[in-house]
């Protein structure tokens, strides 16, 4: 039975929320506290698989709590409640919790614990999920931070040219994403596209993200040069937008076309976090592969135990972002473990993978990735292969 541990704030618990989280019907228990010092008293006695608190507590602020469980609990997924409304205030608390909604919503707040406790299915290696659970962003390529802090602080400042760079850099793209899919930010729909996502949110926010709580970081240039990192965004950039034309060849709805794109740049996110956290293991499986002969995916399960698609899909569905897309990032090597039966964003990334190693061998160092056919011959569509290469290459 899973745990959450429920704190509010100075007027006590919420009775919507506490109704609405203490229901016989979940698959967890709740203990309910008030109190910042309280709560911190109550997480080091007891084990918790989630923290839900209110921004604004006694004793101890809410981002101060949450900071705290980071630190100390990785292991406990944070939810933060908050009324605030202002940039400024929305500014604080943007790292400390792995995803953030307004206080009006408590009936979304519950679906969002119970599809993050079901991520518990994609990755099992406990020390894996209590790193990633304390990531608060991943590097990006030095030279498009440099472009990013260059624009931000140019006085003709273009929204549109910031979402183009963010939108060339996997990890700027999963963090943007995370913050816009937060009905923290007052945003109705979903939004998969990181050009949009920066054009909603507008200038101030981004560059108080930028400049004011350093939202990005840039890859160290040796650990690029060591691990080969650098040739994985041209790899991103150009599975996405491959992952995109198959998806208009195929005459599917936009939106599936949006999630291959943006499914398709975040494909390998998975190995950004084991690069830049666990550079040592993460070159022996490098090592691994082309000693061997074998896909890097394959050797990263000899040294992790796990693979960048399972890591990758876990923290993207932690940050919160669109289920297609984490289903595409968690099943792009292994389609046929998805049940659906359709051409959807999965297929399309999983072909683009393919066929973005086939035309630019350059990217991929130990061994060309292979295509499921037989998973083309469950969705009906063995026979597109050659077009959608043609399209491509197009």
């Amino acid at each position: 039975m899973k745990r959450v541990l429920l704190v509010g704030n100075n007027g006590g618990i919420d009775p919507q929320l506490q109704k609405a989280l203490c229901s016989p019907q979940h698959e967890w228990e709740v203990d309910l506290i008030t109190g910042g010092q309280q709560a911190l008293e109550q997480l080091s006695r007891g084990c918790y698989d989630a923290i839900v608190c209110h921004n604004t507590i006694s004793g101890l602020s809410g981002v101060n709590l949450l900071e705290i469980t980071r630190k100390h609990y990785p292991n406990i997924m944070r939810f933060m409640l908050s009324e605030a409304s202002s940039t400024d205030e929305r500014l604080k608390i943007v790292n400390s919790a792995h995803q953030i909604l307004p206080l009006n919503n408590q009936a979304s707040f519950v679906s969002i614990i119970q599809r993050a406790f079901s991520l518990n299915s994609l990755l099992q290696q406990t020390e894996l999920k209590r790193l990633i659970s304390k990531l608060r962003n991943l590097p990006s390529l030095p030279v498009l931070y440099t472009n990013l802090m260059n624009e931000i602080e140019t006085p003709e400042v273009s929204l549109e040219r910031i979402g183009g760079i963010i939108s060339r850099d996997p990890a700027m793209s999963a963090k943007i994403l995370q913050l816009v899919n937060s009905p923290f930010f007052g945003i109705s729909r979903s939004v998969v596209n990181p050009v949009q996502a920066t054009a909603l949110l507008g200038v101030d926010i981004i560059r108080g993200l930028i400049l004011c709580i350093n939202i990005f970081s840039q890859f160290n240039p040796i650990t690029l040069e060591k691990l080969g990192i650098s040739t994985l965004w041209d790899h991103s950039i150009h599975t996405g937008s491959y992952a995109k034309i198959i998806a208009r060849t195929e005459h599917v709805d936009e939106k599936i076309a949006d999630f291959a794109f943006t499914g398709g740049i975040l494909h390998d996110i998975g190995k950004l976090v084991l690069a830049d956290n666990l550079p040592v293991q993460y070159f022996s499986a490098l090592g691994t592969a082309s000693r061997k002969g074998i896909e890097l995916y394959e050797a990263e399960r000899d040294v992790f135990g796990t693979d960048h698609s399972q890591v990758g899909a876990y923290l993207l569905g932690l940050w919160g972002l669109p289920q297609p897309i984490v289903e595409a990032v968690a099943f792009h090597h292994r389609p046929l473990e998805n049940p659906t039966n359709t051409f959807n964003a999965l297929s399309a990334i999983h072909s683009a993978n393919y066929i973005e190693h086939q035309l630019h061998p350059a990217n991929w160092t130990p061994k060309n990735v292979g295509i499921q056919t037989a998973y083309l011959e469950k969705i009906k569509l063995t026979n597109r292969v050659d077009t959608w290469v043609e399209a491509c290459q197009d």
